[in-house]
């Protein structure tokens, strides 16, 4: 799987844990790997989604999703804020907005919806 857009900028910043976990997603080596609610369009229900994290500690990670349709989208943490996904114009809506509820991390990737444990993020 090969990151692009906003995430390939990501790899080149200054933070080197992002830059790490981007790597490592990026050649599919995942701390860990499981299931996440997600839904793929709005007012569509939630449903479980694969997900791989490569993680670079202090709260810093890539959460690479398989979507329904078989497609992925790939979330960025950088010190345990939900930060970015790789959304493109081709998704048609390039909004992204994060909240956290004590360890749910809520996000809306475009028209996307995924709830993601904190446990996903830092381990544990």
């Amino acid at each position: 799987m090969a990151i692009t857009g906003a995430a390939a900028a990501a790899a080149g910043s200054d933070d080197a844990g992002l830059a790490k976990a981007t790597e490592l997603a990026s050649a599919g080596r995942f701390d860990a790997t499981g299931e996440v609610p997600c839904a793929q369009a709005k007012g569509q229900p939630m449903r479980q989604c694969a997900f791989g994290v490569a993680r670079a500690g202090d709260g810093t990670a890539v959460v690479v999703i398989t979507r329904p349709d078989g497609r992925k989208r790939s979330i960025f943490f950088d010190k345990g804020k939900a930060s970015f996904a790789d959304l493109s114009q081709a998704d048609g809506n390039m909004t992204f907005r994060a909240s956290k509820l004590a360890d749910l991390f809520r996000i809306d990737a475009g028209n996307e919806r995924y709830e993601i444990p904190e446990a996903v993020i830092r381990g544990g």
